[in-house]
């Protein structure tokens, strides 16, 4: 097998000098791309007097531009934003330049660009961060070295079929599972992307086929009116993707329901194109939302049986360009009548800990496709039916169905104790957001409690954040006021962070929209204490994480707050609560007044006497 004499990453590194030498700023994937035109033109122009083979000195545009045009014309490549390939055909001598950099890599014989060669550019580009690819198009997310693999896994063995794959945010996806041996039909609406894939593609002898459009808006992948169904699918969702007020009409019934966000547009417009199975990984939030469409689309996909494996993947799959939790979510859409879910924790086997030890990825990556392949339930899988996940409101997250230790013994402990259901001993208030300064000109000052105001007592301190209110809202802010004896409880952000209002509130104080305020009714027969004490506790600290989701800013939904389990003690045991807590309080007053001590004697030690006798000295004199 042969080998260019230069390594992908100084080829790239050597490109990269040259451009920014020449005064260029250029993108990653504009040298990405021009370096691909001139390997894939000397490699299918290899005999032939090519831009690579210039007897008489330098490659000039116009040569340039006819070569390409040839090039477009044969790989039947979509147009491209030229930008890059201006700035080198105005820059003297850049063209060549680069030229000498790409001749010197395949050593002037342009035979050697093989597809082994190309599977090593590949390489490079997918997993070395040294190019800056991670925040371009093709770079969407970094991809670790199991994932494509683990997709390529659980897609099963490569078929003569095509496989599917939208979307931008897919990125290397489409040449990944090329390269693995499928024929890859993909849809993307960046034309530079698809160019980029394209020429890798005819580079490294893979079977893929690109329309330039927007997949959402306006899909392309037809059978006269009607679209094209696929065996298999595979796709990446945009991560927080909003598809704005333009989006108001749908011709091919994908979506059944109206979605908050767009990847749930994604998710039925892939499964609306595929008749077999399809792999989609999804941000986490997708999969807690228990309200609106998502909620909705959820329950159906499960009722009808289309969902069948929920996978949760490292945190840092997609680190550190986004470092979000996301999730492979599983679907058969053809075929399959059980309403059960398969929810997989891969999070740790395929974590940093597993990979810095060394551990096999394909140990772990045939454990998953088997416990997949047989629904074998594991110390990392449960299998959980339709009223199971019912009863979540279907949030789908996996840590929902499958308890470590610790969540597994208070889920123990809360099962053989007397509990009841938050939402039936309190008033749950969501504090709102304020309004501006209105038009009226008279203003208000309140004062607003934030995380920093609790006390590690539970007590919270007079809050030192104002907030000015126009006399217009003042009616609407004033019905969240905090009253004596609410207990704030943190859900986003410090989860769990919890206070009670002092009686030396004033009638101005707010919660910030942290906070959830709890309001004890009568009839409960709790102390604001009691539950202060219980969601304190290790125990109530454990169920608020357990209970937290898992994206960029943790959060516990208001439908988890309101069934938040809560103990019930006896009376002898509030008592015992009530006497533990007054020690409590004397223990920290006594750690003050040592903190206190301990502070004036390091203000009144040395060297600090040597200041004292030279102020008095001076005084004196």
């Amino acid at each position: 097998m042969t080998f260019a004499q230069t390594p992908p990453l100084q080829l790239y590194q050597n490109v990269a000098s040259i451009w920014r030498d020449s005064g260029a700023s250029a993108d990653p994937l504009d040298l990405i791309e021009i370096i691909l035109e001139m390997f894939v033109i000397a490699r299918r122009r290899a005999g032939v007097k090519s831009a690579l083979e210039i007897d008489q000195g330098e490659l000039t545009p116009s040569i340039w531009r006819t070569l390409r045009a040839e090039l477009d014309q044969e790989l039947e490549l979509p147009a491209s934003d030229r930008g890059h390939h201006s700035f080198a055909e105005s820059t003297p001598g850049l063209l060549e330049k680069t030229r000498r950099a790409v001749a010197e890599a395949i050593s002037s014989k342009p035979e050697v660009i093989d597809s082994q060669y190309a599977r090593a550019l590949l390489r490079f580009l997918v997993h070395a961060p040294q190019t800056g690819l991670r925040r371009s198009a093709l770079g969407y997310f970094a991809w670790p070295d199991y994932l494509a693999p683990l997709l390529a896994a659980l897609m099963g063995k490569p078929s003569e079929q095509p496989v599917y794959c939208p979307f931008d945010s897919s990125g290397w996806m489409p040449l990944l599972l090329a390269d693995a041996g499928w024929s890859v039909d993909c849809e993307l609406a960046n034309s530079q992307t698809a160019r980029i894939l394209l020429l890798f593609a005819s580079l490294g002898d893979c079977k893929l086929k690109a329309h330039v459009n927007d997949p959402i808006r306006q899909p392309s992948w037809l059978d006269g009116e009607k679209l094209r169904q696929f065996a298999h699918s595979a796709a990446i969702t945009t991560f927080g993707l909003r598809l704005g007020s333009d989006f108001t009409t749908e011709s091919y019934a994908r979506f059944p329901v109206r979605f908050h966000y767009g990847e749930g547009n994604q998710i039925a417009h892939v499964i609306a194109q595929t008749k077999g199975r399809a792999v989609i990984i999804v941000p986490e939030s997708f999969l807690f939302r228990t309200a609106g469409g998502e909620r909705d689309y959820k329950e159906q996909l499960i009722r009808r049986g289309m969902l069948t494996a929920v996978i949760r993947l490292p945190r840092d799959v997609f680190a550190s360009y986004a470092n979000v939790q996301s999730s492979l979510l599983i679907f058969e859409t053809f075929g399959r009548n059980n309403s059960d879910v398969l929810f997989i924790d891969a999070s740790d086997d395929l974590g940093v800990k597993a990979r810095k030890k060394d551990e096999p990825a394909n140990g772990a990556l045939q454990q998953i496709k088997s416990i997949v392949d047989a629904r074998r339930v594991t110390s990392i899988s449960k299998v959980a039916t339709y009223e199971e996940i019912a009863a979540q409101e279907f949030n789908i997250s996996v840590d929902r169905y499958i308890r470590d230790e610790t969540e597994q013994k208070i889920e123990n402990a809360l099962d053989s104790a007397k509990a009841v259901e938050l939402i039936d001993v309190a008033d749950i208030i969501r504090p709102q957001a304020v309004p501006s300064v209105g038009e009226t000109g008279r203003e208000h000052t309140l004062l607003e409690v934030s995380l920093q105001d609790i006390q590690p007592d539970g007590s919270i301190r007079t809050p030192s954040k104002q907030i000015q209110v126009d006399d217009s809202a003042l009616g609407k802010v004033m019905r969240q006021k905090l009253e004596l004896g609410d207990v704030l409880l943190s859900v986003r952000g410090r989860i769990g962070a919890v206070g009670i209002v002092p009686e030396f509130s004033g009638p101005d104080w707010l919660a910030s929209q942290a906070f959830v305020i709890l309001r004890l009714r009568k009839s409960s027969n709790l102390s604001p204490l009691i539950l202060y004490r219980y969601l304190a506790s290790p125990l109530g600290q454990g169920l608020m994480q357990s209970l937290a989701t898992s994206a960029t800013v943790p959060m516990i939904s208001m439908g988890d707050v309101r069934k938040i389990r809560v103990m019930i003690p006896t009376v002898e045991e509030q008592r015992e609560i009530e006497r533990q807590y007054d020690k409590v309080l004397k223990l920290r007053s006594q750690i003050k007044q040592l903190e206190k001590l301990a502070d004036d004697l390091n203000e009144a030690s040395w060297p600090m006497t040597k200041i004292s006798v030279t102020t008095r000295d001076k005084n004196v004199g």
